[in-house]
Parts: C-alpha cells; sequence; structure tokens
C-alpha cells in the first residue's frame, strides 16, 4: 500500500485545493501548477538526462509528497480538461499532442535504459503526463447516446478508484503464476493487465452486497 500516503494527503488537501480552483483565476493557478510541474516532474526528468550525459544531477530540496505530489498535478489539470479547459482545441490536434507525448514517452525509458541509466516509468514522468492529458481529454470528447455504454462507463468510473486501491495488492498475487508461463514477455504483460483490472472490479462490484465496504473503504458512490 505504498501510494496510500499520497493518497491520504490528497484528500486532506482536497476539500481546500476545490475552493482554490473554483475561486481563483485560471492565470492565477497556472502558476503554482507550472512550480509544481517543473519540481515534482521536470527536474526530476532532467536529472535522468544530466546523469547520462554530464554524470551531474540538480539538487532537489523541496518534498511535497505528503501533500500528494505530482498525484496532484493530475488532479488539478483533470479538472481544468473536465471543464472543458481545451475544447477550443481541434480534436486532430489533441490526436497528435498524444501520440507524439506517447512516442517521446518511449524514446525517454528506451534512452536511458539502453544506456544503463537504471530508470522506471513513473507518473512523474512529464511525457507521460502529457500523453495522460491527451488520452483523457479525447474520452472527455466521445459522446453516445447509447444506454448500456453509458452505464457500463459510468460503473467504471465509480469503481475507479477502488480499482486503483486493489490493483497493486492483485498484482502482487498474480505476478509469481503469471511469470513461471513460458510465453513471451509482451503477452505477460497483457495476461496481467487484463487479469488484475477484472478481478479488481469483481472484488469491488461483490461488495455491493456490502454497502458499508463498497462506501467506506472503496470510496463507491
Amino acid at each position: 500500500m505504498w501510494y496510500m500516503p499520497a493518497i491520504i494527503g490528497i484528500y486532506i488537501v482536497l476539500p481546500f485545493l476545490s475552493i482554490v480552483i473554483k475561486n481563483v483565476d485560471k492565470k492565477i493557478m497556472l502558476i503554482p501548477l507550472v512550480f509544481s510541474i517543473i519540481v515534482n516532474m521536470f527536474i526530476p526528468n532532467t536529472n535522468n538526462l544530466l546523469r547520462l550525459f554530464y554524470k551531474k544531477e540538480l539538487a532537489l530540496i523541496i518534498d511535497k509528497s505528503f501533500l500528494g505530489g505530482f498525484y496532484g498535478i493530475y488532479l488539478i489539470i483533470g479538472f481544468y480538461l473536465f471543464n472543458q479547459i481545451l475544447r477550443k482545441n481541434k480534436t486532430i490536434y489533441i490526436m497528435i499532442f498524444t501520440i507524439t507525448s506517447l512516442i517521446l514517452t518511449v524514446i525517454y525509458q528506451y534512452v536511458l535504459l539502453n544506456n544503463n541509466i537504471n530508470y522506471d516509468l513513473w507518473y512523474n514522468n512529464i511525457f507521460l503526463c502529457a500523453t495522460s492529458v491527451g488520452v483523457y481529454e479525447l474520452l472527455l470528447r466521445i459522446k453516445t447516446d447509447n444506454k448500456k455504454i453509458n452505464s457500463l462507463t459510468n460503473l467504471l468510473s465509480r469503481y475507479s478508484l477502488g480499482i486503483f486501491f486493489l490493483h497493486m495488492i492483485v498484482q502482487y498475487l498474480l505476478r509469481p503464476y503469471i511469470n513461471k508461463l513460458d510465453i513471451a514477455d509482451i503477452i505477460k504483460f497483457l495476461i496481467l493487465f487484463i487479469s488484475t483490472f477484472f478481478i479488481s472490479f469483481v472484488i469491488i462490484h461483490v461488495t455491493k452486497f456490502i454497502k458499508p465496504i463498497q462506501k467506506y473503504l472503496f470510496f463507491v458512490k
């Protein structure tokens, strides 16, 4: 449950943050948001490249992980995206931005690993964050009158936080068995991904019969 401190930090700050976001002009909010992106994403990502080319790195003495760290960045950006901050941009431009960000994410990780820089792709990767922004914006633009699809997406959105809580535990239990399979690593990854999502979803769905658990443990509304 390594992510719980960040989650707790977000829940502590969220009530105050929501008031600020709703009442402060976007241009003013841009200042702390950009500062947070620089501290939590740009500097750590730049340090990887500095270690690669110059064997040095920038000193970072500010620690805001107890407030959610880069998770808070995703939270704020998600709020503005949901409130249509990018709706004036054409979908084709968002698609190009998303694909480009994804390619840069892959190149960044490949270059580091290929040069023996120990690096695990994480949420503080600025290119991954940009990819997430593009994907989320594209998903927000999908409109359908199909009641079944709308019902499914609504159910997934309600279960998403619970799935996030459970997925690492489920992966921890499944990984030893999947690693024993004599198949390509990419297939193992797909099996682990799909099975983790499905099992986490089923567990949360079953808890609908125990309302307190679903409501207070997995925060299903």
